[in-house]
């Protein structure tokens, strides 16, 4: 009962007490972020405003991207964003949920221009979470934010994937281990018309060694995908 309790004040709590700016206090804090501070995020170097990691040849060696067209990043994972994006998938503090989709929602807004030709299908996808990891979170934070990009580019969001329960998840592991191949995810079969002859755009929220991205962008392949295109809240660099 208390670990159900703890996790519905964890949701409960910040719609009914509003914070003021997460970063400086100030009380006229918009979806608990100030217009001074949003200004200072986006103008700090930590800011990549959409990058393609794919122009960036040195990291073809320490990076698995081989299959993947492009991979759009919006920021650096340093602080503030680190923080937010650990507390929010790790501790479950929800508070940082309006955070993260403000930055988000005013990054796509501001730099993401992907020029899609009127004639292009394409598809909106994410990094799935199996079952038991969605049920003890209550939530998959690529989804959210894939919903996001959807809107952005009005495109549909399908859901192309399901992750087996049992695989171990990369969060915590060296870059040695992320590397390792496994086949935790699989595209859905009632999904595959979704995929031949279309531009997938696959969401995520953290990049690092690239692997996992690197292997959705290669089953979706497989099914007959033209482009994969990761578009990535931040890229975890300090291994390189």
């Amino acid at each position: 009962m208390s670990d159900w309790f703890e996790k519905l004040r964890k949701r409960v709590y910040p719609i009914l007490m509003p914070s003021p700016c997460t970063l400086c206090g100030d009380a006229e804090a918009d979806d608990a972020l100030c217009p001074i501070c949003i200004e200072d995020i986006f103008n700090s170097p930590s800011y990549l405003a959409f990058a393609d990691l794919k122009e960036v040849p040195k990291l073809a060696s320490v990076m698995e991207m081989d299959t993947l067209d492009h991979i759009y990043v919006a920021f650096n994972y340093q602080w503030p964003i680190s923080k937010w994006i650990s507390a929010y998938k790790y501790q479950q503090v929800m508070h940082y949920e309006s955070v993260l989709n403000t930055i988000w929602q005013r990054a796509l807004t501001k730099d993401f221009d992907v020029g899609l030709k009127s004639d292009e299908q394409v598809v909106i996808t994410y990094v799935a979470s199996d079952w038991l990891r969605l049920w003890q979170r209550g939530f998959n934070q690529s989804y959210i934010m894939a919903q996001f990009v959807a809107d952005k580019i009005g495109k549909p969001l399908n859901d192309l994937f399901y992750r087996q329960v049992g695989v171990a998840h990369q969060s915590g592991q060296g870059a040695k281990a992320r590397r390792a191949k496994h086949n935790a995810y699989q595209v859905r079969a009632e999904q595959v018309a979704n995929i031949e002859g279309k531009h997938i755009y696959l969401v995520d929220d953290v990049i690092t060694t690239g692997q996992t991205l690197n292997q959705l962008a290669y089953l979706l392949k497989q099914q007959g995908a033209i482009t994969v295109t990761a578009v990535v809240y931040a890229w975890a660099n300090e291994s390189l």
